[in-house]
């Protein structure tokens, strides 16, 4: 881990320093807790781009894993995505996310996790609902499916039931449902 110190730099509350701009070195980047806030900002304002944010949360989850900060940097770094509207930013933090609930596990407090998730995810999934709009592309498309997905893997009731009920309809009559939700509403019916 080589760090590198910004003496003299003077920075604000709302000025932030983001490394490895446009994620173009194979490197990770961590951060002073303060400066970990103060990205958190950048990113809920949406003021970094898309891969920037990307990479942000790939960075801390990978330095989590290695042991250089905590989970709970982690988690709220990941609260800070709330406005997120980028697909692959989502289908990142979902994946992570999914791997850190692969070591809770075992956690007494394995709920409280999936808590979090359902608060996270379920507000965009709702946002972008279950059917298409006229002119969307297939980016649109992944991010209903990952947000839809991981909203009902968290418990979210509204989108359980919804799956449910499409899966019902799709039994009856194979040509209902979106073959872009099919895996979902699938896995979501199997999962109740």
């Amino acid at each position: 881990l080589t760090t590198i110190d910004l003496k003299g730099s003077q920075t604000s509350e709302n000025d932030w320093i983001k490394g490895n701009i446009g994620q173009t070195g194979f490197y990770r980047v961590a951060y002073s807790p303060d400066e970990w806030e103060r990205l958190q900002t950048a990113v809920s304002s949406l003021e970094l781009s898309a891969t920037d944010r990307l990479g942000l949360q790939s960075d801390a989850y990978a330095l989590m894993r290695a042991g250089y900060i905590p989970a709970t940097r982690v988690l709220a770094l990941a609260e800070a995505y709330k406005n997120e509207h980028d697909a692959s930013v989502w289908s990142e933090l979902s994946l992570n996310l999914r791997a850190l609930e692969g070591l809770l596990a075992d956690e007494t407090y394995l709920p409280q996790f999936h808590d979090f998730g359902r608060q996270l995810f379920s507000p965009i999934a709702k946002n972008i609902g279950w059917e298409p709009t006229a002119g969307e592309g297939h980016l649109d498309a992944l991010l209903r499916s990952t947000v839809l997905g991981q909203s009902g893997v968290y418990g979210d009731k509204d989108t359980l039931d919804e799956a449910y009920e499409r899966f019902i309809r799709y039994r009856e009559d194979s040509t209902s449902l979106n073959p872009d939700l099919r895996a979902i509403v699938c896995g979501l019916a199997a999962q109740e």
